[in-house]
């Protein structure tokens, strides 16, 4: 628990400064999208509906539960406040009715092929509980994490669904109604220098987009810089409506970091920097 502790208070001593950074977006320079190179990744079939709640820029790109605990979320989409890997108890630790409810999916054909005990509870609230399980890692048999929801139902609790993947890198969620837009270093340019201050990315918005460019859509990215990291944080404006899964086209954008990069990393904004399997197994 003490080692946790430390991770979560240095993790939310990071939050801290992304929040007081969110307003300073720097300068970019967005290339023709026809330019631009489309990504490789072909998604299936499907739609996808978004309704943005802000105008382009109002928002801070990354939001948070409460003033100092910000969302966090698995690359699956659960998603919980940062705070809630400080204290994981037992399911026998849950509100009265849950573990019942969670039996009867365990009890069933489908659920028989998943852990049937050793689950924690990762968060709850008045009308959910999230509980987890994650694998024995020392194992080939690792099973990874699993994920399991509960919704409140009349006095009681009802089987919500299930989830589970190998991993989960955390990363903070956006402010609602803005999208995310992944990048890379755009490999038409070197590498930066230490002595850069401008680095060339590649932009990809990550939702169904039905291959739009993002064009005014995209907001700003907000830059932060520590002394070991330099991070990049960008937002968009999502499509409202259904839209198909094409691949979305990337976007050359050259961001001004404000000062020379030195021998400072280049991150993602959104990149929390650990995996909740590892802050779960810390003693």
């Amino acid at each position: 628990m003490g080692m946790r502790r430390t991770v979560l208070v240095s993790l939310l001593l990071v939050w801290a400064l992304l929040a007081a950074g969110c307003g300073d977006n720097a300068d970019t320079e967005t290339l023709d999208p026809g330019d631009a190179p489309t990504t490789d990744t072909t998604l299936a079939p499907t739609t996808s509906t978004a309704s943005p709640d802000t105008e382009p820029g109002d928002a801070a790109p990354i939001t948070s539960v409460a003033d100092d605990d910000p969302m966090v979320s698995c690359p699956s989409g659960t998603s919980f406040p940062l705070s809630a890997v400080d204290d994981v108890p037992p399911i026998a630790e849950a509100p009265a009715g849950v573990e019942a409810a969670m039996r009867t999916f365990l009890d069933n054909e489908e659920g028989a092929f998943w852990p049937q005990d050793g689950w924690r509870v990762l968060h709850e609230t008045a009308d959910q509980v999230l509980v987890v399980h994650i694998g024995d890692r020392s194992t080939a048999a690792d099973t990874g994490l699993s994920f399991m929801t509960l919704e409140a139902e009349g006095e009681g609790w009802a089987w919500a669904g299930a989830s589970a993947r190998g991993d989960c890198p955390l990363k903070f969620q956006l402010a609602e109604g803005l999208g995310v837009v992944e990048w890379t270093l755009d490999p038409d340019h070197p590498e930066p220098a230490p002595e850069d201050n401008l680095v060339h990315v590649l932009a990809h918005e990550r939702a169904c987009a039905s291959a739009q460019p993002m064009g005014d859509r995209l907001n700003d990215p907000v830059v932060l810089a520590d002394s070991s990291q330099v991070s990049i944080t960008f937002s968009v404006e999502p499509l409202e409506g259904g839209q198909d899964c094409p691949s979305n086209p990337s976007v050359a954008i050259e961001v001004d970091l404000g000062e020379p990069l030195g021998d400072r990393r280049l991150v993602d904004g959104r990149e929390v920097g650990v995996a909740l399997e590892d802050l779960l197994t810390e003693s």
